[in-house]
């Protein structure tokens, strides 16, 4: 809550009918770039006022401009029509940090009650004064009230020098913050930053559905070092740098089972992490906003709204094709076929080029008749061709014809150049993934090589050679390099002669890299027979029926049984066509999908729940269902073939529910929906919301809804009735009960009580009844003053109230001792001073009285005034407040307070020459300086009010000043009493000197005054605008005064006392000034050398002119109503021209974006420094205007 100055304002005329009242705000943005000025210079301001520097330069990213102009008080006379006020607050923040600025221009507070100030004694105990201050809202540990907050007096605060060491200017921090973030805010701010991604998912690969489609997946590695995390990471990034992770549950109820979402599921990733130049990025970005809105807040949700989880539902495996043995082909479409070509073939080109696989063969052992896979080279696009080549101890590699230490490998694969993935998944096996999503797989088994090529079905109807036409059909795999296609039926001899021969590599298209001495032509044999199919016989019947037993039918075992003369090869390649089988169906079989895609499920206390899963498998398999998780007590299950239902009575204990769903092949899925719960009372509504904020379980998994309460009611689940006291913030007039009403009344439901006696209104708003508008004035005989629900009688200065409370009795000012220099005499409502014989009245001072024939000379021995009596004698007379002495020449003061010869009510002060009044503590001096007033309870003595601004000096007068630079004292204690006792101080000792000496005034300057008797005032005592002021010292100021001649002392009027003989003055009486002030003077110095005509001051004391410089921006509160500041973006962004303000009175303006105050006739700053406002066009005359 922020209060610049919370008073009872009129809200109605001032504002709606008469346009008088106004409020602009504006907000401030670095969202806008034309916001950034005005930032800059809060941020600037902020670190100069600062009374702890941060940790860093604050910069600030948003701020809040509240202007309130010329507001009127509630019910206010007529006679106050034109007094309004004017303040201006501003609030600033980073995000981490954030302050206040509260500032009044000068004379832009003109009212605190709704009377004239000479009344406000009236109204000391009246409710809804103003209040001034700020709460944090922390249960009161961080607040602030303004010394003068809820007194008449706070509408000086606008001439108080606040805490920033600026008149008018208070600044304050509002947090006790450490310096950083909350997690949830940088949560919120990594959220705001990202992208969207549903411009860029599109585009990843889709994640496998379940851990074991994963692994076999090529497209994906799965990393098991993160134990107990199970994730597989696509291996290459989208055109945009992005990635896609997919992650398994590693639970035993559910394992292998794809996770989505924030209970643990994979996520896309701005930044792909096996890139080794995004590498960085991912863990500034990717890395970072996981940690904090999914580990150190609540916020996981927004993470994965801006990196979403990957459902599998475009997911489609890899087609596999795989040749082995005495060469046998599984193509694409499935077809199964041998060919026992000798030399380099074609197996898979992919877009005319794209991607191609090629293949060599050599002969196997045996009589020759048999050939097997030696040697495979792939290659796409502009990647480097990588080559896999058998050899005595398994298999070498070459990448791009250069040997690869393929040994170094693991399962885990890395990227080379960025186009191609490898990895050795085991032993004697090398994979190699492209970034199209084409996998290759080569294994040396018994002596040869078998191939695995995994193709995404990017790829369906773009692919030829030995592998076949993708197109699921195996009709036309078949396929002719001139585009004729053999019969699917077709005999072995055939297939061999018309199409395998026909897909051999020329020295144009091979892919092949040679050693030394090697060609094409060495491993090409077009000359070759080998044994067919349809040919196949065993040498003896030993060898058949060794095959035979070890085949078991299996037509490639027992070909290639024959063809080595070897049961082993042929045992090897069943049992790697077997596998091969098992994993390419396995890795085809996909998991149960759930129809019932349950993401929520909402419980209400006491009401019956049921909720039904329906499953169903792409595979036709049997399903298994298991429920797991917390679940309710005297829950009952029930299982069909195709789902599962969950019942039980609602209550408010924490559950959480786990449904798993199984194939007859072990392919699980996982479902675990959130529960929200509804715990509503009196009938509230339930209100449906996708954040976690209001969980009380510490978990994501189970959400307590918020309430929508029926009218009356209020809090988290509507069981309190609503107070609508409370909710109004007290709407009633200060001091009316407010009562609140029973549901269903609601917000508005609430009921003022009557208004105060004296006041007529209902309640709500209360008017004062002026009892002194009534044709008898109250009953007063002088004065009627209307007070807070009544009135009092007054009387005009020269009378006193009558004990009766109503007339007037005339004060005798001449007793028992008036201000008049000679004799007083007393007249109604009155007094008239007149002069002994031989003086006259003083023309410019009517209590003052001159000798009518001065002595005109100095050769008289009188300590005050000589003068001309009788005869024309010299004699002797003395100033007011003296006595002449004995020796009719020197003058004694006159000790008023011990001689009864005071006015003062309680306590009085004898000075030289007069005396002062003060209070008993309860009491306050009254405003005639000598009549004491009681304090009401709880009301502190008003502070002290500030010194006045100075005039503006001659140059004849400025050149005369001097410097006195004072220890023991700040600026802001610098105060008008201060001031008065000063310069009281300094019109004593100029007087005394003067009187002493006979060099105060020259010849020139003499008239018809004789120096022995000129008395100066402080009056005549004047500080040059700008003073004091404060030196790097915080406790020490500089004083720059001149002093003026009287009146009739000089020819000129604004001549002054010699700058010389001043600081004479000041070094003789230095000690009678400490003892006045209380304080130490450190220096005397003259202000101005004769030598120029503008020279700057003496530098000693150094002055902080970083300090003294006046930025400030303007801050204000809710006229009639607190402001509770809520950050949020306030919408306003259009620019309107501003136009001056044209009234007398000072008032906030604008010029080109300026922070100045001014007013029609100069400015506030009377150096015409930067003023206090922020106040630019959007500031004061754009955007929206609240009445």
């Amino acid at each position: 809550m922020l209060a610049p100055y919370w008073s009872l304002t009129d809200t109605d005329d001032s504002f709606v009918i008469q346009g008088f009242s106004k409020v602009y705000y504006h907000v401030y943005s670095d969202s806008d770039p034309s916001s950034t000025p005005m930032l800059k210079r809060a941020s600037s301001d902020t670190n100069k006022l600062l009374s702890t520097p941060l940790p860093t330069a604050f910069r600030a990213s948003w701020v809040l401009v509240v202007t309130w102009k010329n507001l009127r008080p509630y019910q206010y006379p007529v006679n106050m029509a034109n007094q309004g006020n004017t303040f201006q607050l501003v609030l600033i923040t980073d995000g981490v940090y954030s302050f206040t600025m509260y500032n009044y221009p000068n004379n832009g507070l003109q009212w605190s009650a709704p009377i004239q100030r000479m009344y406000y004694r009236y109204y000391s105990k009246a409710r809804g004064l103003p209040v001034v201050g700020w709460n944090a809202g922390d249960k009161g540990e961080r607040k602030y009230n303004m010394p003068r907050s809820g007194t008449v007096n706070i509408e000086t605060i606008d001439g108080i020098r606040g805490n920033a060491d600026m008149v008018g200017k208070w600044f304050f921090r509002l947090e006790d913050s450490l310096g950083k973030l909350s997690a949830r805010q940088e949560c919120i701010d990594w959220f705001k930053a990202q992208p969207d991604p549903r411009f860029y998912t599109e585009y990843l690969e889709p994640c496998p559905c379940i851990l074991r489609q994963a692994r076999w997946d090529e497209r994906f590695t799965v990393n098991w070092r993160d134990w107990p995390r199970m994730c597989g990471y696509a291996q290459f990034p989208s055109s945009a740098g992005w990635g896609q992770e997919c992650c398994y549950s590693t639970n035993w109820q559910s394992w292998g089972a794809l996770l989505v979402g924030s209970h643990g599921g994979g996520s896309a990733h701005r930044y792909h992490k096996l890139t080794k130049e995004l590498r960085a990025k991912y863990d500034s970005s990717d890395v970072r906003g996981y940690q904090k809105c999914c580990v150190n807040s609540d916020l996981c949700d927004l993470y994965y709204r801006r990196r979403p989880s990957d459902d599998c539902g475009d997911y489609v495996v890899p087609e596999w094709s795989w040749l082995w043995g005495d060469p046998h082909f599984v193509t694409l479409d499935g077809k199964n076929y041998t060919f026992n070509g000798l030399g380099e073939y074609i197996m898979a080109d992919a877009r005319n080029g794209l991607f191609q696989l090629q293949a060599r063969t050599k002969l196997a052992k045996g009589d020759g008749t048999a050939t097997v896979f030696s040697a495979a080279a792939a290659k796409e696009g502009n990647s480097s061709v990588v080559q896999v080549e058998l050899n005595d101890t398994g298999i070498s590699v070459l990448v791009g014809g250069e040997s690869f230490n393929y040994t170094s490998l693991s399962n885990e694969s890395v990227t080379l150049n960025g186009s191609v993935a490898v990895a050795k998944p085991d032993n004697n096996s090398f994979l190699m993934v492209f970034s199209s999503g084409i996998s290759v797989t080569v294994k040396a088994v018994s002596g040869a090589l078998s191939i695995v090529l995994a193709a995404p079905k990017s790829f369906k109807n773009q692919t030829k050679g030995l592998l076949g036409t993708w197109n699921d059909d195996p009709e036309d795999d078949f396929l002719t390099p001139n585009g004729t296609v053999l019969p699917s039926s077709a005999k072995s001899k055939d297939i061999h002669y018309n199409f395998g021969l026909l897909w051999q590599v020329d020295n144009k298209s091979t892919l092949f890299t040679y050693k030394p001495g090697e060609s094409l032509k060495t491993f090409e044999n077009t000359s070759f027979v080998p044994m067919f199919l349809e040919d196949l016989s065993f040498p003896n019947d030993t060898l058949r029926k060794q095959a035979e037993e070890a085949c078991q039918g299996d037509v490639n075992c027992l070909f290639d049984s024959a063809s080595t003369k070897d049961v082993s090869m042929g045992a090897s390649t069943k049992a790697l066509s077997s596998t091969l089988e098992e994993e390419s169906s396995s890795l085809k079989n996909y998991p149960p999908l759930f129809v019932t895609r349950l993401s929520q499920v909402n419980v209400t206390v006491n009401q019956s729940i049921s909720v039904t899963v329906v499953a169903e498998d792409p595979n036709n398999d049997t399903l298994v269902f298991s429920v797991f998780g917390v679940l309710p007590r005297a829950a009952i299950l029930q299982n069909t073939s195709n789902s599962v239902s969950v019942s039980w009575n609602g209550t408010n204990e924490q559950i959480e529910l786990e449904f798993v769903v199984t194939d007859d092949q072990g392919a699980k899925a996982f479902l675990r929906p959130i529960i929200n719960l509804c715990a509503c009372h009196n009938d509230g509504v339930c209100l449906q919301s996708a954040s976690n904020k209001n969980s009380t379980y510490g978990s994501n998994k189970m959400n307590v809804l918020e309430c929508g309460c029926l009218n009356g009611y209020t809090g988290t689940f509507c069981e309190s009735d609503l107070d609508a006291c409370e909710a109004n913030l007290n709407p009633c007039y200060p001091g009316v009960k407010c009562i609140d009403l029973p549901p269903p009344a609601n917000i508005s439901g609430y009921k003022c009580g009557p208004c105060p006696s004296g006041f007529t209104g209902d309640g709500s708003k209360c008017r004062d009844f002026d009892e002194c508008s009534l044709g008898s004035n109250g009953g007063c005989s002088q004065v009627c003053i209307n007070t807070p629900g009544s009135f009092t009688c007054d009387c005009t200065k020269g009378y006193l109230l009558n004990i009766d409370q109503k007339k007037c009795d005339d004060v005798d000012e001449c007793i028992p001792v008036s201000d008049c220099m000679h004799k007083c005499e007393n007249t109604n409502g009155g007094y008239h001073c007149s002069c002994d014989n031989f003086f006259k009245m003083d023309p410019s001072n009517p209590k003052n009285c001159l000798p009518d024939s001065p002595c005109q000379n100095d050769k008289h021995s009188c300590q005050h005034i000589c003068y001309l009596g009788l005869n024309k004698v010299q004699q002797c007379a003395c100033r007011r407040g003296y006595l002449l002495g004995g020796d009719g020449n020197t003058c004694k003061d006159i000790d008023e307070c011990a001689t009864n010869k005071d006015r003062c009510n309680h306590k009085c002060s004898n000075t030289e020459g007069s005396y002062t009044c003060s209070c008993v503590d309860g009491f306050r001096l009254d405003a005639d300086n000598v009549t004491c007033i009681g304090l009401d309870k709880d009301e502190k003595p008003p502070p002290p009010a500030p010194a006045p601004t100075p005039r503006i000096p001659s140059l004849i007068e400025k050149r005369q000043a001097i410097i006195i630079a004072f220890k023991g004292m700040n600026l802001s204690q610098w105060t008008l009493p201060v001031e008065q006792v000063f310069k009281g101080a300094v019109a004593d000792s100029v007087t005394n000197f003067c009187g002493e000496s006979k060099h105060c005034i020259t010849t020139r300057l003499r008239k018809r005054r004789a120096l022995d008797y000129v008395l100066f005032t402080s009056d005549q005592v004047h500080l040059l605008p700008g003073y004091p002021e404060r030196t790097t010292d915080l406790f020490q100021i500089r004083v720059a005064i001149y002093v003026q001649f009287p009146p009739g002392v000089a020819t000129d009027s604004a001549s002054a006392l010699d700058k010389n003989i001043l600081l004479t003055v000041i070094k003789t009486s230095r000690e009678k000034l400490e003892k006045a002030l209380n304080m130490t003077v450190v220096s005397l110095t003259i202000a101005f050398l004769d030598s120029s005509t503008e020279s700057s001051f003496t530098e000693t004391p150094k002055i902080d002119h970083e300090i003294s410089k006046r930025y400030f921006i303007i801050g204000g509160a809710t006229a009639g109503a607190i402001l509770i500041i809520i950050l949020c973006v306030l919408g306003c962004r259009r620019n309107c021209n501003s136009k001056r303000v044209t009234p007398e009175k000072r008032v906030a303006n604008n010029e080109d974006g300026d922070f100045e105050l001014h007013r029609i006739k100069g400015h506030f700053d009377d150096h015409q420094e930067e003023g206090k406002f922020y106040t630019n066009k959007q500031a004061l005359h754009t955007d929206k205007e609240a009445i």
